[in-house]
Formats: C-alpha cells, structure tokens, sequence
C-alpha cells in the first residue's frame, strides 16, 4: 500500500527538508507547524530548493509546478484523517516530541503510519504513551535531507513488519537509501559516530589543535575533520545528541568534564550556523568563504604538554569508530555488515577508497584491532572491546565492496542485454556435456532441478535426497571441486548427475533445446563485488535472459545482501515479484554456507517464480 497522502510536523530546516523531497517525488503532502513565520521561512527554503533544482537542470519548469502543486501549508490538523504517513521533526526534545505524537496519534485513522524525524531518542519511550504503536517507527532522514541519501528506518519492540516494510517503500520512493535499524540510544550512524567525536575532544583538551586533527583525518579520506563536521551540524545538536548517548552509554561515552562542545556551546559559538564555532566563518571581498581557526579556543584549551603523532591521532578516533561499529553488530542492531557499509557511507561519508567502513574492519582484522585495544586501553573504556569476535570477524572474510547498495546501471544494463541475446560461440567441451546430460535426462523422465554453481556437490547430493522424483543436474566449472565431491561422497543418489560446464553455455543451450524446470538453485555464486565487475554477476551477465527462459522456482543465496537486492531489482525489470530476505536454517546445505556460518556472516536469499516472467526474447 503506497503513501498518498503525508504530512509533516515541523517546518524547521530537516522538515521544510523532507517535505522538499516528498513533493519533488509527486506525494501529497502538507508541511505543518504552529509557528506561522516558521511556516513560511519553510516555504522559501523550499521555493529556494527548487529553484536551484531548475537553475542546474536537475528538473525542468513542469517537475517544479507539479512539486509545487504537491505542497500545502496549514497550521492546524485538517485534513489529518486522511493521512497515510505523518513524520514529526520538531525539536529534539524528549518531552516536546511525546507531546507532539501522542496529540497527533488521535487525529490520524487507524491504518495511518506515525513516525518520528529523531536522531537519538528512544523509539520505545516515544512510543510508550501511543495507542497503536504497532504503527509508530523512526524514519531517520539525515540534514541536508536534499543531498544526503540514507535513511534510518528504527524499529522498536512493538513496531510492526508492514510498518517497516511501508516505511523501506516509502524512503525508496523518495530516492533514498533505507536500511532498518533496532531501536537503541543513537540508533546506528550518531551510535558510531559519537565515539570518535569522543576521541576528538580528549585530544583538544590535552592541546592538539583542531586543525591539525582535521588535517589528519582528512588525508585518511574523510570529506572532512571532526572540527569541521561539529561546526556543520551546530553545537547545539551535537550537545543534545551527547546527553542521549551518555545517558545509554554511561560506561564509556560519559564525559568527566564538559565537552569542548558544550564550552563552545555556552560561548554561543554555534558552528556555521553563528558564524563562528571551531572556526571563524567570513566573506571575502570577492564574496569567497574564508575559514580560520576560532582565536577563542586557546582560552579553552590547555598548552599540550605531550607530543601526539599523526597515526596516534588517527587511531584515538577511529578506534572507538570501529569498537562501537563491532558492538552495533554484535547486539544486531543492523543485520549485516552491508548494512553497516551502506550506513557509514552514505550517513557519515566513510571514504569508499578504504574500502568502505566494513571493509576496512574486515581487513584489519581481530589480531590487528585487539593490538590496538591493548594499546589504547589506558585511555578508559572508550577504547574497549569485550565482544564476541566469532559474530563479526571469523576465518572467513566478508565481501567488501566501495558500491553502496545497488549498482545505479543495472536497470540499464538488464535491459540491453534482455534486447540483444548473447551470441558467443559454444565451447566443445560444454557441447559434449550437454549431449551427455540430455541422454542421461530423457533415461530419467522425470523433471528437472538445476543446482548451479555446485561447488564440491554438498548441496547437490541434499537436494537430490529431498526430491526423489525430480532428475537433478549438478553444474559446475571446476573438474577439481567436481572430483572432490567424488572422492568425499560415496553412493550418489540415483537421480543426480554431475556435469563439468560453462554455464554460460549450458544454460542457453537448455534453454535452447526448451529445457523447462520444476527448480533452479544458485547457491553462493561468485559475488564479483568491484563496480565495474557488474556485468560479471549472474543476473546483470548476457545470459540472465537464457536463466529467465529455463523458468521454475528460482533460490539463489548470497552472503552479500547487496548481491540479492541486486538479483531483485533485475527480476523486476521483467515483472517477476521477489524479496531480499535474510537466510537461517537448522543445518547449511553447502560447504560455503557452513563456512559462512561459522564465521558469524548472515546469509540472504531471493526466491522468485520465473513463470511469472514477461518481456523475454525469443528462445534460441
């Protein structure tokens, strides 16, 4: 069930922000505030929105009257009852907010979805004076809500499956990036990144300079120094989102002393936002920003009486990044280190050149990151680590990719290759193959199960077990995983067969012959998780279209989600429905899924009916 009809409360900069982005996507929707100039300076920051969109040609003249029809102002609730989504972005305060819901709550219908814009509040206690909180979720849009792309979708105890799943469509429509998050204090990307400004603040007061911090941090790849980042999100922010996680984090995000930020604060150095903050904000006479480091700070900052290098910096911030990262995953707040990858990417701009914030874990790896655990452990528990390594980090390494979510060219590339068939010659080898199989097949009468990418056969040999009454055809490339399965099982089942085949080929010489299956398993292909590997990944290669005409129920699984979101945009290209759904069984069916498993790493599955496919070219 789409969202028609929304409504946003809070015409502040991250509501007149949402409202921007929900009327550019055509949904109806009404911006309310009790605040009548708050209302309209809402409007003009819209009005200003679009504007720039037209100037660059991002949309055209009838795109801006259209997001401008979309819009209405009102400071009352009329037309409430009509609502399918309400999202609240008022201030940041615990006590406004419940107030806010709980009125709001009783002028919406009861299938009505309400959700909140906060940062770091508790979903549960926001919910606790709701009557339906079945239908209540965080909906997490991160400022400046025009260009930044992810979206936290906070899932609290009581929060409902088609709750989220609403929400995840909701954000999609609007050209985000969803990923569902479990309700705790800070939620995943304020979670993670508070730590480092942690770390930050130790280093100024023991008298390194900001700049120099930036400096290092940003030669790292990040956009920008942690100085730089407080200024843009503003004290007063950062000061509230503080006093939340200090509050859920007592043990090791607890301040001794005032933050630098809650001094800048007092001071009324706000960040950009003032004009001063960690530095001085001013104008050129060419009109050019000109930035220096705010000469109030030294007033604040005691002389360093210790020498801290670069890498010493660099670590006491990313060290408590990376602790909090493990943590989050460990109590499953997100459900994969993809989702962790997407989330430091598009919320804090992790630098993709080091892999990705998962990435980069992956590949320091436990002994590395327990070195530095000991290393910094004097600094408090800030710089600890006591959590299961065998969830996160096992012997075998997760994929790492600088792609967030899905490849933006692969409705294009699916397309291209669905018009044009793949006509490579065949090779001999897989022709002979074939032959073989056919003649084995027709002796079995029976219908047919592909399991490709088989592997040593683990799987095969199961399925083949479960479905006596099907012939099942085991495909894979490599004679020596092939004969490894033949030296490590002994009796195969009567109905399996084994073939050595490129699929590329056998699969379109099936389809070619009108070979028709009950069944098609792809269990853990190769992921080829580089960008400009895309068209090495099974359903964005020339032969999706000969794996489409083969039909039947498709399974294919993967320990990269990113891989099965993948395979789910592709089917829909050709109007086949599927879901990326996270995988668990009593026992794996594979070598590399058991691998997968004990390794900590989550497994996610499509499964799709190919029958239902439309648009395919012609076979042969």
């Amino acid at each position: 069930m789409s969202i028609e009809q929304f409504a946003v409360l809070g015409a502040g900069v991250m509501g007149a922000g949402i409202a921007y982005q929900a009327s550019v996507a055509g949904v109806a929707t009404r911006l309310k505030d009790i605040d009548l100039a708050k209302l309209e300076s809402g409007k003009r920051s819209i009005n200003n929105l679009l504007e720039r969109q037209l100037k660059s040609e991002r949309i055209d003249q009838a795109q801006l009257e259209r997001a401008a029809s979309c819009l209405t102002l009102q400071m009352d609730e009329e037309g409430f009852g009509l609502l399918d989504m309400v999202v609240e972005a008022v201030v940041e305060n615990e006590v406004i907010k419940t107030e806010v819901l709980s009125h709001v709550e009783r002028t919406l219908n009861k299938s009505a979805i309400l959700t909140t814009n906060s940062s770091t509040i508790s979903i549960d206690r926001l919910a606790a004076s709701l009557k339906r909180p079945e239908n209540f979720c965080g909906l997490h849009f991160f400022n400046p809500v025009p260009q930044m792309k992810l979206v936290e979708i906070v899932r609290g105890s009581a929060t409902s499956a088609q709750t989220v799943d609403r929400c995840v469509a909701f954000a999609r429509a609007l050209n985000k990036t969803p990923i569902v998050v479990k309700d705790c204090p800070g939620f995943l990307v304020n979670r993670i990144l508070f730590p480092y400004f942690h770390g930050f603040d130790q280093l100024v007061k023991e008298g390194v300079e900001p700049k120099r911090i930036d400096a290092v941090m940003e030669r790292f790849g990040w956009p920008m120094g942690p100085a730089s980042l407080a200024d843009l999100i503003g004290m007063d922010v950062m000061v509230a989102a503080d006093r939340v996680l200090e509050q859920g984090y007592p043990d090791r995000m607890q301040y001794q002393s005032a933050s630098i930020f809650e001094q800048l604060l007092e001071a009324g150095a706000l960040g950009q936002k003032s004009g001063v903050g960690f530095y001085q904000y001013q104008r050129g006479e060419a009109g050019e920003r000109i930035k220096t480091l705010n000469p109030a700070l030294r007033k604040l900052i005691e002389p360093s009486q210790s020498v801290v290098d670069d890498e010493a910096i660099h670590w006491r911030l990313m060290l408590p990044l990376i602790t909090e990262a493990l943590r989050a995953l460990d109590e499953r707040v997100v459900a994969s280190g993809d989702d962790l990858q997407i989330a430091a990417e598009l919320g804090l701009g992790f630098p993709a050149t080091r892999g990705g914030l998962w990435g980069y874990i992956s590949g320091l790896g436990q002994q590395r990151i327990s070195e530095l655990v000991s290393e910094y452990a004097e600094l408090g528990e800030l710089y600890s680590y006591h959590g299961r390594w065998g969830e996160t980090l096992g012997n075998s390494r997760v994929v790492s990719s600088s792609q967030v979510g899905v490849h933006r060219r692969l409705a294009e590339v699916v397309g291209r290759h669905l018009q044009h068939p793949f006509q490579k010659p065949y090779s001999a080898h897989t022709l002979a193959a074939f032959e073989e199989t056919r003649s084995w097949m027709e002796q079995q009468g029976k219908p047919l199960i592909f399991d490709s990418c088989c592997g040593v056969g683990e799987s095969s040999r199961i399925i083949a077990e479960r479905h006596p009454k099907h012939a099942v055809i085991a495909i894979d490339r490599s004679e020596v995983r092939l004969e490894k399965h033949q030296r490590c099982f002994d009796n195969p089942p009567d109905n399996l067969w084994f073939v050595r085949a490129d699929l590329n080929d056998f699969w379109r010489l099936a389809a070619q012959h009108g070979w028709q299956l009950d069944y098609h398993f792809l269990l853990y292909p190769n992921p080829y998780p580089k960008p400009g590997q895309l068209q090495r990944r099974w359903h964005a290669s020339p032969v999706f279209s000969a794996l489409l005409q083969l039909g039947g129920e498709l399974i294919v699984r993967s320990n990269w989600k990113t891989y099965i979101d993948e395979f789910v945009a592709a089917l829909s290209v050709v109007s086949v429905p599927a879901q990326s759904l996270e995988y668990r069984a009593a026992e794996p069916i594979s070598a590399f899924e058991r691998k997968y498993w004990e390794s900590g790493q989550q497994s996610w599955e499509c499964r799709a009916d190919l029958n239902l496919a439309k648009s395919l070219p012609k076979k042969g």
